[in-house]
């Protein structure tokens, strides 16, 4: 009988897909923060980049690189990292 090595439950995979795809399409918003539950991170950006429009331009390119981030973690790495390790950035 194979062994299997995972730590976490489907649902993890789940949620790291979800992620993904919030910070490739609504990266600009700080959808994906919302997300992983980072509400201080998210509500600060959003309200920055309303005062300061430029922001919005930064953050798109934010979530391009975190949805390549995400993408190249394995389910297990993004849990410790982003859900458990609760990483803000990067």
């Amino acid at each position: 009988m194979a062994k299997n090595n995972r730590k976490y439950s489907p649902k993890y995979r789940i949620a790291k897909y979800l992620v993904l795809g919030l910070a490739f399409c609504f990266g600009t918003i700080c959808l994906h923060k919302f997300a992983l539950g980072y509400y201080f991170v998210a509500i600060g950006s959003l309200i920055l980049s309303i005062f300061i429009p430029f922001l919005f331009l930064i953050n798109f390119f934010l979530g391009i690189v975190e949805s390549l981030i995400y993408l190249q973690k394995t389910p297990d790495e993004f849990v410790e990292t982003y859900i458990k390790g609760r990483k803000f950035f990067f």
